[in-house]
């Protein structure tokens, strides 16, 4: 089977989008059953198994790190802190630096 990418929507969402820092037990079950879940409604076959999404969801993580790099332009520095802070919170709760 080739690697499973997760879209950005779901880890974005789940990593970024939150306030609260969840960390990877409380986003772990949502994560997956979402993106298997879309998977399944768009017709995939073979759906990944439980582990392979995980490892794509946690992998996906370094996405939103490069929010550093959006021009204030673009979004208010504001914004933009708040999601490095989030994405680098998450990057190392998921220990991302391991899975490559």
């Amino acid at each position: 089977m080739s690697p499973v990418r997760l879209r950005n929507t779901c880890p974005s969402r789940l990593a970024g989008g939150c306030a609260e820092h969840r960390g990877p037990a409380g986003q772990r079950g949502i994560a997956v059953a979402r993106y298997l879940d879309a998977l399944a409604a768009g017709g995939a076959d073979p759906l990944p198994s439980w582990d392979e999404a995980w490892l794509s969801y946690r992998r996906h993580m370094l996405h939103g790190l490069l929010w550093f790099l959006c021009p204030t332009q673009m979004q208010p520095l504001e914004i933009i802190s708040a999601n490095v802070q989030r994405f680098g919170a998450a990057a190392s709760d998921h220990r991302v630096d391991r899975l490559f």
